[in-house]
């Protein structure tokens, strides 16, 4: 599910071998929110400017879309790569964590270039460090996905 609006960064930044990513958000659903949905999306500027239903934003190609997407109804977090449904999915209960009740979450979304893979930590706001082991990973190759351009 994309987003109803769009904050796409005016700096882009070169995806070049061995570039590894890492970006953090802190967020929380108001218990009678009715946006449930949260995207952090990475796509190419190659692939834009697609326009989004009525919206007049650009909107990445979906099959060049990489996206962590948490739903504060299901409680999970999943990914959605090469498609805007989700596919790898977590329910962030079996973790302790409920993100629909308005509390503050803190989450990680990394990059490990050594590995190509995608990772997702999420705990709540005021633990002290970020947490060792992710939520959720999975699998991805941005080279393949992209090629070497900027994003």
């Amino acid at each position: 599910m994309l987003p109803h609006n769009l904050l796409v960064t005016s700096r882009p930044f070169k995806l070049s071998p061995g570039t590894s990513l890492s970006s953090y958000i802190a967020f929380s659903f108001s218990p009678n929110a009715t946006h449930t949905h949260l995207a952090i999306l990475l796509f190419s500027s190659k692939f834009l400017p697609l326009s989004g239903p009525g919206s007049g934003n650009p909107v990445p190609s979906e099959e060049r879309l990489v996206g962590v997407v948490f739903d504060a109804r299901a409680n999970n977090v999943g990914f959605c790569v090469g498609s805007v449904d989700l596919f790898v999915v977590r329910d962030l209960g079996s973790v302790g964590l409920a993100i629909g009740g308005g509390e503050k979450l803190r989450s990680w979304v990394d990059y490990d270039a050594s590995s190509k893979e995608l990772e997702v930590r999420v705990q709540k706001s005021g633990s002290e460090d970020r947490p060792y082991e992710p939520v959720l990973a999975h699998p991805v190759n941005f080279s393949r996905l992209w090629g070497m351009v900027r994003i």
